[in-house]
Formats: C-alpha cells, structure tokens, sequence
C-alpha cells in the first residue's frame, strides 16, 4: 500500500497536468473560434492567428511539465519513491499554483 505523502503527491501532479490541460482545451477553442472568424473574412491573416490560438495552448505544456518534474522529484519516474506526509503536502502545494493559474490564465489569454 502506498504512503500518503506519495499520495497527495500525485495528486498534485495530476492537478497540474488536468486542469493546465482543460484550461488550454478551453482557451485554445475559444481562440479557434475567433481565429475562425478572421480568416474567413480576410485569408490572408492565417499566420497572425495561428500564432494567437497556440498561445493557451502552451498552458497544458507546462501543466504537464510540472507533472513531470514532480514524478521524477518523488521517484515515480525512477527512485525509491517514498516520502513523508510532510513532503507529500508540499509537493502538492507546489503543484496548486500551476495547476489554477494554468487553467484560468490559459482561458482569459484566449479572450485577450
């Protein structure tokens, strides 16, 4: 059985990855379909609104570059991974910021 410091661990991993995820799922589609309707007025602004809608998505890269970071800091990904409850909160901690900024800021990017 694992220890619950592996727990919330990997819960903050998989917060960081999911919601940095959905929110650029979200705002990449929000700013598709403004793209959408730019270059079906004027086709010669594709490139200038590519570069826009991939924007948020660079959100759920580091959402799930933090995730990352974190399976391999805690030994998932290679390593003994065992760790106090202690440790555990604090990598999750560490995770939240990531995982809400991530999300929020990837949706209000697409409106911008």
């Amino acid at each position: 059985m694992m220890n619950s410091g592996i727990l919330f661990a990997l819960l903050g991993a998989v917060l960081s990855a999911l919601l940095a995820g959905a929110g650029s799922a979200r705002g990449v589609g929000i700013a598709g379909e403004a793209a959408a309707g730019v270059v079906t007025e004027d086709p010669s602004k594709f490139g200038k609104v590519l570069i826009l809608q991939l924007l948020p998505g660079t959100q759920g890269i580091y959402g799930l570059l933090i995730a990352f970071i974190t399976l391999t800091q805690i030994g998932v990904l290679g390593g003994s991974g065992d760790i106090s409850l202690v440790k555990g909160l604090l990598y999750f901690a560490a995770c939240l910021p990531m995982a809400l900024v991530g999300y929020f800021a990837a949706i209000n990017q697409a409106k911008a």
